[in-house]
């Protein structure tokens, strides 16, 4: 297009406030041209204007439009600078290539194949950006529902709305033979002439439609039509009257969109429901009245395996984790495995408790207290200090019977006492014996002088040396020897 100007074109706007037949310059294959020059009016209508450069505002430039609305259905320029534009859609593409970079759609989709930052944006420091490969930084973040990965994720306890439904995260299929879908009662009953917002995530099959009955097939919603084959989220807002606001449970029915009388083909299976006040729908959480443990964290797993994943953190506070390193001081209890540990700020006697139980009959193996009585429900073995050896020292058994090795000791120093392998030390005397019965390394009394105790055999005794009495021998009741001041009397009694 030409910049020598030519003629300037002015129309006021009681004379023509519209052009729409041009003045031509020139026409070449039925294209109009004006060729430089500027054009005041207030409004221009054409089905395609090109235009090297479109100001809003006039000035001495060339090629200039001054127009207070410009109506064109293609406009092809280098720049357009306004005050303001209003476009059914915008389309921006590369201007060596032609190829398209950016689109906006009249319902307010946008597809670019560049990036998108902030001015300020300086990698790990300040601003954001949202890269072409998907990758994006920001400052700070603030989620409403759940940030999921491939193998983990963080899963929203739902959305602000209370769910109204009990139980109503579950898989219930229908027979195939009658509409009810499910059957769901109410933790709360709706209040008359307020709005409520249905939700269902469900896999369904066929042409279907759904409504929500409240008590059985008398007081329902309007009915709505399913998408078709798949998994849908389905939702509708309806107001509560006075007998819908009687009921304690409501039915989900499905029917086909052909027959609306009867429910003859295709299937639903029920993901999930809900049910809240107000008009807005919001991501589902369980009643509070189901008091449902749920996964919150996960890592390890895919979102639809999160159950099965090795480590998780329940809405609770309790984990799992199959193996770990574990530093620093806990508090709360702690299970692993078999063995679990609870905190005396827990525990109704303040005692902490560690407890190991058998596998495989859940009883408790071993529990170990702090202050109260420890536990063993199985043997204790005490083994030499040796790295890896199988000697055993000691041995505690469940029935009673203690095991030592070498021996057992009794007191310290002078008074000790104990056992050493085959002998019975007390205070340096010790009792053992040989092949023909006990034996004692020293002196052997029974009894003391201010407090005399018997000797008692059941059957013979032995002296190879000599026998001392400091009173008389007694031989049952047949005869005794006794001492006296001058001699031994020896007497013999008839029976």
């Amino acid at each position: 297009m030409a910049t020598l100007a030519r003629k300037s074109i002015s129309l006021d706007r009681d004379l023509s406030p519209t052009i729409d037949a041009w003045t031509s310059d020139a026409v070449q294959n039925g294209v109009t041209k004006i060729n430089g020059g500027y054009i005041q009016t207030q409004t221009i209508n054409s089905s395609h204007l090109i235009v090297e450069d479109i100001f809003a505002t006039g000035s001495a430039a060339m090629n200039i439009i001054s127009a207070r609305e410009l109506n064109a259905d293609l406009i092809t320029s280098g720049a357009i600078n306004a005050n303001f534009l209003s476009l059914y859609g915008l389309k921006v593409l590369n201007k060596t290539t032609n190829q398209e970079t950016l689109n906006i759609t009249d319902n307010g989709e946008i597809t670019l194949r560049g990036s998108v930052e902030s001015y300020n944006f300086n990698t790990g420091k300040t601003g954001w950006a949202i890269k072409h490969d998907g990758d994006a930084e920001f400052n700070d973040v603030v989620v409403r529902g759940s940030v999921i990965t491939n193998d983990g994720g963080i899963v929203s306890g739902g959305g602000s709305g209370r769910n109204l439904l009990l139980n109503s995260y579950s898989d219930k299929k229908n027979s195939n033979t009658s509409y009810p879908c499910a059957i769901y009662n109410l933790a709360k009953k709706v209040t008359a002439d307020e709005k409520y917002t249905f939700t269902i995530r469900a896999e369904f099959t066929n042409s279907l439609t759904i409504a929500l009955y409240f008590g059985g097939g008398s007081y329902g919603s309007q009915w709505v039509s399913i998408p078709g084959d798949g998994t849908h989220t389905i939702s509708f807002t309806f107001t509560a009257d006075a007998n819908k606001a009687a009921q304690s449970s409501v039915h989900v029915y499905v029917r086909d969109q052909a027959n609306s009388a009867s429910f003859t083909n295709g299937s639903c299976k029920i993901i999930w429901a809900k049910l809240e006040e107000g008009t807005v729908a919001t991501a589902w959480s369980p009643a509070p009245e189901d008091n449902l443990k749920q996964v919150r964290f996960w890592a390890g797993a895919s979102y639809d395996e999160r159950e099965a994943a090795p480590w998780i953190v329940y809405n609770d506070g309790s984990m799992v984790a199959t193996k770990g390193i574990f530093s620093g001081v806990f508090s709360g209890d702690i299970k692993i495995g078999n063995i679990s540990i609870t905190d005396p700020s827990s525990s109704t006697g303040n005692d902490a408790i560690l407890t190991i139980t058998n596998g495989s009959t859940g009883v408790e193996a071993v529990q170990l207290t702090d202050r109260g009585t420890s536990v063993f429900r199985q043997s204790v073995v005490f083994r030499s200090a040796s790295a890896g050896s199988t000697d055993t020292t000691i041995s505690l058994e469940p029935n009673g019977t203690g095991i030592f090795k070498s021996s057992v000791q009794v007191g310290s120093g002078a008074n000790v006492a104990g056992l050493e392998n085959d002998k019975l030390v007390i205070r340096g005397h010790a009792l053992t014996h040989n092949s023909s019965g006990l034996q004692s390394n020293s002196d052997f009394f029974v009894g003391e002088a201010a407090h005399k105790k018997n000797l008692k055999t059941y059957g013979d005794m032995y002296a190879t040396g000599v026998v001392r009495t400091d009173d008389m021998v007694l031989f049952a009741n047949k005869a005794q020897m006794k001492i006296v001041a001058n001699g031994l009397n020896i007497d013999v009694f008839n029976s």
